[in-house]
């Protein structure tokens, strides 16, 4: 049975003491029925897993002995960035899980016109803070020791007005002439690759227009219209099957 991974937000090194309270010590006591003298790996977003042996634990606090860092599982072979539009708690929640598990590098929250939801500056900050600890457990859980970004959301427009480094744009769009495959197989491996997934709409010809006139090509996956969480998963797993992890 593989050992139970754990986020810890702070510097880690061979043979360190490390004590740690609250949510740390609630996850492993609580939720994952760790016990003293038990073997975890602990990570802390630097790509190494650090095996760790717990020495104490109590309800608010528990104790490790750290061990040599070790490898751990690697990150994509395809950097890819994904700009997805807004959609309603549960539904961002998955789209946000599942983009890690995935390998996806930066998930981009994209304000639209036809986003179902919509928020203020305080709304942004806490469900920000919440999609980055969706991120945190879904790494833990998947192995990786390397934290997706998550970024705070911005406009279409904001984030054109942005350099743009390197690599190919990828629209979804299902009335597309190129299918998907065919824009990924011309891909040169060059940069990251950035999908772009509208809300339940779609984008508007406006947003459209400006995606395209920025470089972004128009794709189709598929005959059927996507909701925005699984064209999301979709487009991800395609560019893993084509350009990345499962090439």
């Amino acid at each position: 049975m593989p050992d139970k991974r754990l986020y810890i937000d702070t510097p880690l090194r061979a043979a360190q003491t490390l004590d740690v309270d609250g949510d740390a010590a609630h996850y492993l006591g609580r939720v994952m029925r760790a016990r003293i003298g038990e073997r975890v790996r602990l990570f802390n977003g630097d790509g190494l897993d650090y095996p760790a042996q717990i020495t104490a634990l109590t309800r608010r606090e528990v104790s490790f002995h750290v061990g040599t860092p070790i490898a751990a599982t690697p990150e994509s072979r395809q950097p890819i960035e994904l700009w997805l539009a807004l959609s309603r708690n549960e539904k961002m929640d998955l789209a946000v899980q599942k983009a890690v598990e995935l390998g996806v590098q930066r998930l981009q929250p994209v304000t639209v016109e036809r986003s179902v939801m919509q928020l203020n500056a305080a709304r942004v900050e806490k469900r920000l803070a919440h999609w980055r600890g969706v991120a945190i457990s879904a790494a833990q859980q998947c192995g990786r020791a390397v934290l997706m970004d998550v970024a705070k959301p911005q406009s279409i427009s904001h984030l054109l007005d942005q350099p743009i480094h390197e690599g190919l744009g990828v629209l979804a769009a299902p009335d597309a002439d190129a299918s998907l495959p065919a824009v990924l197989s011309a891909f040169n491996g060059a940069g990251s690759i950035r999908l772009a997934v509208g809300p339940e709409g779609g984008f508007t010809a406006d947003e459209t227009a400006d995606l395209l006139a920025h470089g972004f090509i128009a794709a189709r996956a598929g005959p059927r219209v996507l909701r925005t969480e699984t064209a999301a998963i979709a487009l991800v797993a395609a560019v893993q099957a084509i350009c990345g992890d499962w090439r």
